[in-house]
């Protein structure tokens, strides 16, 4: 394992302890099964979230990218 791989899964570890803390401390009376799950749910609705938001700017970037593409085709057409 690197070390970047290492401090990824400390931080990754950290990150799901503190949800589970926080689901704990809002659910006192939910079993620690329930927990577990909540707290997974939330950390992939984070991550859904999260890859479709960079998704939508990867696809604004392309579309730029093609759109200064087509203007530079244009503009060595004209030159020519």
């Amino acid at each position: 394992m690197t070390e970047e791989e290492a401090t990824l899964i400390k931080a990754a570890a950290h990150g799901i302890n503190s949800k589970i803390r926080t689901f704990r401390a809002d659910y006192p009376h939910q079993d620690d099964v329930d927990i577990a799950l909540m707290t997974c749910l939330d950390i992939m609705t984070e991550y859904l979230r999260y890859k479709s938001d960079h998704e939508q700017e990867a696809r604004k970037a392309l579309t730029s990218l093609e759109s200064l593409e087509q203007k530079m085709e244009q503009a060595l057409k004209t030159d020519s």
